[in-house]
């Protein structure tokens, strides 16, 4: 048997509001900081914040910059990347990736040959993006310099040890997956 799911949620209407943020931070410096926005025109789970650039040759943190035009109502009417940034403001986030999968799919499968039988699950998600916080706190280089626990990456990063934790695109990660999610053997005794 096989099973394909496809689903597709958006947010029409939010009572005059632009956006309602959700979904908290955690971590050393992320006091007030949401992953994510719901807002008209929207899917539910999208994440919200600056795009990760890279490094510059100093080790730090660049965050793409735009330029942005707004209307009279204050509704945005022109977003242009002008550069990167060490600092990105509130310009400068925008829609960085989704929670929602493109779709899921499940394949059961059973048989039996002679006295034994069996059946399995595998199930599948594709297209769907997750938030590391674990990483975006343990990953950070500038945990080396503060006696506390941190992930075996930040000692390869070429990121400087003074650099701050900062939620952006880095610490959105492909959460598609494949797996095997239930198998049973079974034989039947003669009574």
């Amino acid at each position: 048997g096989l099973v394909l799911s496809v689903e597709r949620n958006r947010v029409d209407d939010l009572g005059g509001r632009t956006f309602i943020t959700t979904s908290i931070v955690s971590g050393q410096g992320q006091s007030g900081q949401n992953a994510q926005r719901i807002m008209p025109g929207q899917p539910l789970g999208v994440f919200w914040g600056p795009q990760y650039a890279g490094l510059d040759d100093k080790g730090r943190q660049l965050f793409n910059k735009y330029t942005v035009t707004r209307d009279a109502a204050g509704k945005e009417t022109a977003r242009v990347r002008a550069g990167t940034t060490m600092s990105p403001s509130g310009d400068d986030a925008g829609i960085i990736g989704n929670a929602n999968p493109s779709y899921s799919v499940g394949l059961r499968s059973n048989g039996k040959w002679k006295r034994f039988d069996a059946s399995m699950l595998v199930r599948a998600e594709m297209g769907r993006d997750v938030f590391n916080n674990t990483a975006l706190v343990y990953a950070n280089t500038g945990a080396i310099l503060q006696d506390r626990n941190f992930l075996k990456s930040a000692l390869d990063s070429k990121q400087a040890l003074t650099e701050p934790a900062i939620y952006s695109s880095r610490w959105i990660e492909d959460g598609s997956f494949v797996r095997l999610q239930n198998v049973t053997v079974g034989y039947t005794f003669k009574v």
